[in-house]
């Protein structure tokens, strides 16, 4: 495919709060938004009303309807961060449908707020595939991408932690 004539934005964890706020100003600046996170939206069902952003109502389904509402271009994506499956075909995908990848936001996080003698393993090794794992593998599997951009971009935060990485 041609490469889009609009910058491409990805934003990982863009299902609701910090993470689809991202995605929807990056639309409202012309960038072409993939809005990619595990939670989707039955696709039969019609979206009749936004969903409150910060509610298990709000999905990639739903931020993407939203985005092209307000006249943007979004694709949502689903995908699990703990998985390099599924990440390398997120980027896959990212590239098959635009061409391009200038701007990756990895907002993914899974958090637990209790000390260390009340977090189950399980807990914390969920927190590690998801936040660092899951950071590592998408910037793994987008940097080729970025590195090929004139304006590549990559920033991490919000839900996890993290900070800007430089490519």
């Amino acid at each position: 495919m041609a490469p889009s004539s609009k910058p491409v934005a990805l934003v990982v964890g863009a299902s609701r709060g910090i993470g689809r706020q991202v995605a929807v100003d990056f639309a409202a600046h012309g960038y072409a938004v993939v809005v990619a996170a595990k939670t989707v939206s039955d696709p039969s069902k019609p979206i009749t009303a936004i969903p409150d952003p910060k509610s298990n109502e709000s999905t990639i389904t739903t931020v993407s309807h939203e985005i092209r509402q307000a006249g943007g271009e979004a694709h949502p994506v689903q995908v699990d961060v703990r998985s390099e499956e599924s990440v390398n075909s997120l980027i896959q995908q990212t590239i098959n449908r635009y061409g391009r990848l200038d701007v990756l936001i990895y907002n993914s996080g899974a958090i637990y707020w209790a000390p260390v003698k009340d977090t189950p393993l399980k807990r914390f090794k969920l927190m590690q595939s998801v936040n660092p794992a899951g950071l590592y593998a998408t910037v793994h599997a987008a940097l080729p991408h970025l590195k090929a951009s004139t304006s590549n971009h990559s920033s991490s935060g919000g839900s996890g932690g993290g900070g800007r990485i430089i490519v």
